[in-house]
């Protein structure tokens, strides 16, 4: 498990990224045939906090790629409560957007299990509907960390790759708590 200050990560993004482009082997095929690495989101050196990562775009190599509109769905608590947790179901490609209410400052913990592996979330900052600042494919299945601001974060659900283009179909429970 693994902590993420999200105003932290994308403090730290902005000045990785104004370091150039990663000096790495290329390993995850996103440098294209000319040679010259692609517009890659860079990572993080510091294993405690992830630099946003772009999603749902062409070439993702993980299978959330945006289709027209995803469906948005409200992720609130009852009444007292500081956990919300919904079951629901993916098909290939589809993904879902979860939108969760968050106040700067509050603790943040949001998980995901399924039967199916690939099954993976990512979390984007109100207003962001592609970039991530944290993503199940390279981090796991919970994120904990404190909200960097107040508004609607949006929780993506969807299949990896591989379990996206064998039309995989997966229950998955998304749990969140706030505090």
């Amino acid at each position: 498990m693994r902590i993420y200050p999200i105003a932290a990560s994308l403090a730290l993004a902005a000045a990785l990224a104004a370091c150039g482009p990663r000096q790495s082997a290329d390993t995850d095929g996103d440098t294209p045939a000319s040679g010259t690495p692609a517009a890659a989101p860079t990572r993080a050196l510091i294993p405690a906090i992830a630099a946003p990562k772009a999603s749902g775009t062409a070439g993702d190599t993980d299978g959330a790629e945006t289709p027209a509109k995803i469906p948005e769905k409200r992720l609130a608590f009852a009444t007292g409560k500081q956990s919300a947790t919904i079951e629901g179901s993916i098909k290939g490609r589809e993904s879902v957007d979860y939108l969760l209410a968050v106040k700067a400052g509050q603790a943040m913990n949001v998980s995901i299990a399924s039967g199916n592996p690939g099954v993976r979330f990512r979390l984007m900052e109100p207003g962001e509907s592609q970039t991530a600042t944290f993503d199940g494919a390279d981090d796991g299945n919970q994120f904990e960390g404190v909200a960097g601001q107040s508004g609607d974060y949006r929780i993506r659900v969807y299949l990896m790759h591989d379990a996206a283009q064998r039309e995989d179909r997966a229950v998955y429970r998304l749990e969140a708590i706030v505090n």
